[in-house]
């Protein structure tokens, strides 16, 4: 609208001055509105940024509690593996005694080792 604004001022006016004022215009609008439009973008990128921002810390919060319920996991599991191999080198010893005369004597003593575990 505005470049045929210009070309009639330029054709039937003969108005070089008018044509001058009139682009000037046109391009101080265009100035303008190329700023409101850089704005409007960086607001954008601005909301998605903190949109990514809010979700990376949600899940950052999440992971960070399966972390602590992992490790409290993997410490009981350590005590239970520690428990468990001190019950297997008691039978382990207790086996290697294991003569014809103590068998039963022996079995008894293994059978009891396991039974408190």
């Amino acid at each position: 609208m505005e470049h045929v604004s210009i070309i009639l001022n330029a054709v039937f006016g003969g108005g070089f001055l008018i044509t001058l004022l009139t682009l000037r215009s046109t391009k101080a609008k265009a100035v303008s509105d190329a700023k409101a439009k850089e704005l409007d973008n960086v607001q954008e990128a601005i909301t998605i940024w903190r949109e990514m921002a809010e979700g990376l810390k949600t899940e950052l919060t999440a992971s960070h509690e399966n972390y602590k319920e992992i490790t409290k996991q993997v410490e009981s599991l350590k005590r239970a593996v520690c428990r468990l191999t001190s019950v297997n080198n008691k039978m382990v010893k207790l086996l290697d005694k294991i003569t014809p005369e103590n068998l039963d004597e022996m079995v008894k003593q293994i059978k009891e080792i396991h039974d408190e575990s």
